[in-house]
């Protein structure tokens, strides 16, 4: 029963002349309280647009959830892709650092080639020096062995 049906402007105009209010006095309050109940009682026009604005809202609502479940999927979708940009990104420092490594033995590696061949080109110039003096040694008694051979060819033709 809606409150505009429990309240009885008449009966309780006759219980206010009950108790000793002229018949004026008692319908004027009678009439203002129907009028106090009605502005507080919701129509069924009012209930009616208010199921209207909560499908409404309902619909609104249900567009919300389904544009967080989309946002929900692409951030979860983000965080996986952060989360392989991250191994990525290890991955690479890791190559980084081994490759700094091998840039370190490799600048060692070429240093030490460099002193070996240093040592290399001071041999060579040593056994070119010896080199050069067996030669000159070897010429030198070539020289003392044509010089003994024709002084003796000489004194075999003045002999002879």
């Amino acid at each position: 029963m809606d409150a505009a049906a429990a309240f009885n402007p008449l009966a309780a105009a006759r219980r206010f002349r009950e108790v000793g209010f002229d018949e004026a006095q008692a319908e004027a309050i009678a009439s203002e309280m129907r009028e106090a109940v009605m502005e507080g009682v919701a129509t069924r026009e009012d209930i009616a647009g208010l199921g209207a604005n909560v499908s409404g809202l309902e619909t609104e609502i249900a567009g919300f959830d389904a544009r967080v479940e989309a946002a929900t999927a692409d951030i979860s979708v983000l965080k996986a892709d952060v989360g392989e940009l991250k191994a990525d990104t290890a991955e690479l420092k890791a190559d980084v650092a081994t490759l700094k490594t091998d840039v370190g033995e490799l600048k060692a590696d070429t240093a030490e080639i460099k002193m070996e061949l240093a040592g290399l080109k001071g041999e060579m110039a040593q056994l070119e020096a010896r080199v050069e003096a067996k030669i000159e040694r070897a010429v030198n008694r070539l020289m003392l062995a044509i010089f003994g051979a024709a002084t003796v060819i000489v004194a075999v033709v003045e002999l002879l």
